[in-house]
């Protein structure tokens, strides 16, 4: 039990030591606002995506199986703040409310995209590599001496 117990206090370490980030700028008013995301315990995040279900007619939803933008509402504040002169600088869920209605659709979507690339794309592509490297190098075919 304590190789597993190790491995699996090293992996939260890591996890909470690197957690991934992403900024985006939005333009709100006329002054452009970086927002940094970062990405949420996993259990938030499968809340956030619990708490909104797809619809029924919304495509993006069908491929993703959740409310894409419903998530990001929800998950938005509780992975994000404004980057001010390189300092995090926290929303209450008023003003992400407010922030919400202030942007753009093009911006919702950004921000909704860059939720989605660090809770699904991201760890979707660790896997990959994870499982790149237990595979074994590949062995070269002998050529037929028929050639």
């Amino acid at each position: 039990m304590d190789d597993l117990d190790a491995t699996l206090d090293a992996a939260l370490e890591k996890r909470t030591a690197e957690p991934a980030s992403e900024t985006v700028d939005v333009l709100v008013g006329g002054s452009v606002w970086t927002l940094k995301f970062t990405e949420l315990d996993s259990a938030d995040w499968a809340d956030a995506r619990a708490l909104n279900p797809m619809r029924p007619q919304s495509q993006i939803d069908r491929h993703f199986g959740h409310n894409y933008h419903g998530t990001a509402r929800v998950a938005a504040p509780q992975s994000g703040v404004r980057l001010v002169d390189g300092e995090p600088v926290s929303l209450t869920i008023d003003q992400w409310a407010k922030l919400f209605k202030a942007i753009s659709a093009r911006d919702f979507q950004a921000v909704a995209d860059t939720l989605l690339a660090l809770h699904d794309f991201l760890p979707e592509q660790r896997l990959e590599q994870a499982k790149k490297a237990l595979r074994p190098a590949s062995v070269k075919k002998r050529r037929s001496p028929a050639k």
